[in-house]
């Protein structure tokens, strides 16, 4: 993965926790999407995303066994653990021939219920 494609990965995990956001959608072809307190919102600062872009992205969500998998089985679901601390729940899928990839933050139930510091309250 590049570097300028790590750094925009990491920016858009971390905004997932730090602007109140509980799931990211990147598809090629257009801008990230992200869930925000319920309501879907396109990510228009954002460039559109690449194939190149979600090709780097995949190499960094997923081993070569894990690529195996995805491509035998079209979709892939698994836990991951990113800057040491933060838990995502991540889906790889295939939509009209593009590769989809959805992140959504995994808090545990004390964290989700906004009384813990850092609380999402749109989780």
């Amino acid at each position: 993965m590049s570097t300028v494609d790590t750094s925009i990965l990491q920016k858009l995990i971390t905004d997932l926790v730090g602007q109140g956001v509980g799931e990211l959608i990147l598809r090629a072809g257009s801008q990230p999407i992200v869930r925000r307190a319920g309501e879907l919102e396109v990510l228009t600062q954002e460039q559109v995303i690449s194939p190149d872009f979600l090709e780097s992205a995949l190499a960094f969500f997923l081993t070569a066994p894990a690529r195996a998998k995805l491509q035998e089985q079209h979709q892939l679901t698994f836990g991951f653990t990113f800057g040491g601390r933060l838990r995502l729940r991540v889906t790889i899928f295939y939509q009209q021939g593009l590769t989809v990839i959805y992140v959504r933050s995994i808090y545990d139930s004390y964290i989700c219920s906004g009384r813990g510091s850092g609380g999402n309250p749109y989780y």
